[in-house]
């Protein structure tokens, strides 16, 4: 089951958001400004275009990932953005599992 709890256009949706996220921090240091971009109007034009859906579709889709947890606050919630590491020519995806009684006390608390 994964964790994430999210629909198959969702699941689409937040790879074009997440794919926007790493194209905006490269340039953007601040995460707050980051964030602020990410959400533009611009920026959510450009995925509806890339995920073919329209804005008031990405605007419910937008919504669930609040009550998904998808979203904290105005922001990407920080366990859904990937550790990438990126190489001259490639991208290296890291994943970072924690298997501490400190972190099966906090799942615990957010079910």
């Amino acid at each position: 089951t994964p964790f994430h709890k999210l629909s198959e256009k969702e699941i689409v949706v937040g790879a074009a958001l997440l794919k926007q996220y790493f194209l905006l921090s490269k340039k953007i240091l601040d995460e707050e400004l980051l964030n602020a971009a990410l959400l533009s109007e611009s920026s959510r034009k450009a995925i509806c275009k890339e995920c073919n859906t329209h804005l008031d579709q990405l605007h419910v889709i937008f919504s669930s990932y609040r009550k998904k947890g998808f979203f904290k606050g105005n922001a990407i919630n920080p366990k859904f953005i990937p550790n990438l590491v990126e190489d001259k020519n490639n991208f290296k995806l890291l994943l970072l599992f924690d298997f501490s009684k400190k972190n099966e006390e906090n799942i615990q608390e957010n079910k």
